[in-house]
């Protein structure tokens, strides 16, 4: 278990895991906090099948996914997600 000690030896108070990060991002995005809970653990589990399905680091897949959730937030189509046809 990590001490919440820097390299320094000074105390920062208890690790965050990654989970808990991705939840506390999700629910400044406007996620409520159990929504925000799940997402988060869809996104740590999304990035690891990325990652060995396309051959990237598993940090690479994560950035992408946030990049999606990020610009998804803000009604932005990353490249790569245009749609073939205009929905009215």
């Amino acid at each position: 278990m990590d001490s919440g000690c820097g390299p320094d030896g000074a105390n920062r108070g208890p690790a965050v895991t990654e989970i808990e990060q991705l939840a506390q991002l999700c629910e400044r995005l406007g996620a409520p906090r159990g929504q925000a809970a799940t997402m988060a653990a869809q996104l740590a589990t999304r990035a690891t099948q990325l990652s060995g399905e396309r051959g990237i680091t598993r940090e690479a897949a994560l950035a992408g996914l946030l990049e999606l959730v990020v610009k998804g937030r803000a009604g932005e189509v990353p490249a790569g997600y245009e749609p073939n046809e205009k929905i009215l």
